[in-house]
């Protein structure tokens, strides 16, 4: 199952909805594999949104117990955001990696789209290379330009697969990471 969901509500896809309104359903299933996004938009900022914890929990209750998650607020961007996917991973798609990404290894993931409000920096860049080995092509969504521009003797980020790198929606800055050669290989 791949889900992406964006709502104006105040709640994240969670472990129960999942239970309750699919695989309880589905009792003769003998593997769930998933990636779930969720974005929540809403400009009242006093709302409480569920802690990654508390994602986890929904999951954990129901005794799902392989897979890993993260929540990304942003209040000051009236945005909260949660990804929570099956590990081992193997699906050959995976979105919604923000800077709060906390990484693993994603051998069969061909396609990664990156989304964010803040800098992606050179440093999170070398983590993608390392948690993604086989990517075939990569899309940056982020207009805001990095903090630190990385000087030539940085260490190398390399994907050796990439065939198809989007740039459309993405600072200039992320067009430099990825065509100096003496920072990609």
């Amino acid at each position: 199952l791949l889900l992406s969901n964006l709502t104006l509500g105040t709640s994240y896809v969670d472990g129960s909805q999942i239970h309750d309104q699919l695989l309880a359903h589905l009792a003769h299933l003998r593997a769930f594999h998933f990636s779930i996004g969720t974005v929540i938009r809403n400009l009242d900022r006093t709302l409480k949104h569920p802690t990654n914890d508390d994602v986890q929990r929904s999951f954990i209750v129901h005794g799902y117990h392989q897979f890993d998650s993260y929540v990304d607020h942003r209040p000051e961007y009236a945005r909260s955001a949660c990804h929570v996917y099956s590990v081992p991973y193997v699906l050959d798609e995976f979105s919604h990696v923000t800077n709060r990404f906390p990484g693993g290894s994603f051998v069969t993931v061909r396609h990664l789209v990156m989304k964010d409000d803040l800098p992606f920096e050179h440093v999170f860049f070398q983590r993608m290379s390392h948690a993604f080995p086989s990517l075939r092509s990569i899309t940056v969504i982020n207009n805001a330009p990095q903090l630190v521009i990385s000087q030539p003797s940085s260490m190398a980020i390399c994907f050796p697969h990439l065939a198809h790198l989007y740039l459309d929606l993405a600072h200039s800055d992320y067009l430099m990471e990825f065509l100096c050669s003496s920072r990609t290989s």
